[in-house]
């Protein structure tokens, strides 16, 4: 069965797609991990709570790529 350009442009548009979003995620963690002596400093926070900004980080980009909090 030859491939139609619908075909075509659907496994493009799913290749972009997984592209963008594996690259997204670390990218912001990434972010993040960079700004925390930003944020220690102008919000005088415990070393503690720059911790718990890192850790709860990951799941809210999880949500917001994926629309799902990893608990099916």
């Amino acid at each position: 069965m030859p491939e139609t350009s619908d075909s075509r442009r659907l496994e493009a548009s799913t290749l972009l797609v997984a592209t963008v979003t594996s690259f997204v995620g670390p990218y912001l963690i990434s972010a993040v991990n960079v700004a925390l002596p930003v944020i220690q400093t102008k919000f005088a926070v415990s070393a503690v709570m720059l911790s718990r900004v890192a850790t709860h980080v990951l799941p809210v980009v999880h949500r917001r790529i994926y629309g799902t909090d990893g608990e099916n």
